[in-house]
């Protein structure tokens, strides 16, 4: 079971991302980038950096955790709805092979859920010009589910979508893209883990542990 944990705060203002200098003081060093991202102190979600995705040109970052089940944490600082990828999913490291599913935003502000060839909507716009966070799980026998949290620090969650379609295979490479060429964005906290939901960063602790039902049901028995 594996955790990785990026905080954007080991960098300098305004240099370039490399997965060679992502780590240190950030955390644990990202396993894929693309483009120009940069860290930025015009945003920071906790600490005092985040990661800029310049609008100009395609920009992207990841991280590479191999898993048939996993789930994705970050926070997201938008200033446009716009149509496009928020999140991709892709079978093979440094963003190759099969793309199986992700995250896509709309123009009118909700987010899709894709998984297994299956794509719902999440209905509620994401906040722009303010952090949300956004949680996802994929899986290839368990379906897939996004949550989004307006209030980023909160545990209730300010909407939720589900899908019974599966990944069709293990992947390798979790990476969040830009969204649109027009505007800015901005990432914080990003973290992918193969051990349960993740939640917000003022309780930082391992992630929650899924168990079985039949497991529970067992250990109530003895």
């Amino acid at each position: 079971m594996t955790t990785l944990r990026n905080s954007f705060d080991g960098g300098v203002d305004g240099s370039v991302i490399t997965v060679a200098g992502s780590g240190g003081a950030s955390g644990d060093p990202l396993g894929y980038v693309s483009g120009s991202v940069v860290y930025s102190s015009t945003h920071a979600h906790s600490g005092t950096l985040s990661a800029k995705l310049p609008a100009a040109g395609f920009r992207s970052v990841g991280h590479e955790l191999p898993a048939p089940a996993f789930w994705i944490r970050f926070y997201a600082w938008l200033q446009g709805h716009y149509t496009g990828s928020l999140v991709r999913l892709w079978t093979g490291l440094d963003a190759s092979g099969t793309y199986s599913g992700g995250i896509n935003t709309r123009a009118d502000g909700t987010l899709d859920l894709i998984c297994g060839g299956a794509t719902v909507n999440l209905s509620g716009t994401v906040p722009l010009n303010a952090w949300v966070r956004l949680e996802g799980f994929w899986s290839t026998t368990g379906g897939a589910e996004l949550r989004r949290y307006n209030s980023p620090e909160s545990l209730t969650v300010s909407g939720s979508v589900t899908t019974a379609a599966n990944l069709a295979g293990s992947v390798s490479t979790q990476e969040v893209v830009r969204v649109s060429v027009a505007t800015d964005a901005y990432l914080d906290d990003f973290d992918v883990s193969s051990d349960g939901w993740i939640g917000p960063t003022n309780i930082d602790m391992p992630p929650r542990p899924v168990f079985l039902r039949s497991a529970v049901h067992r250990a109530a028995s003895w």
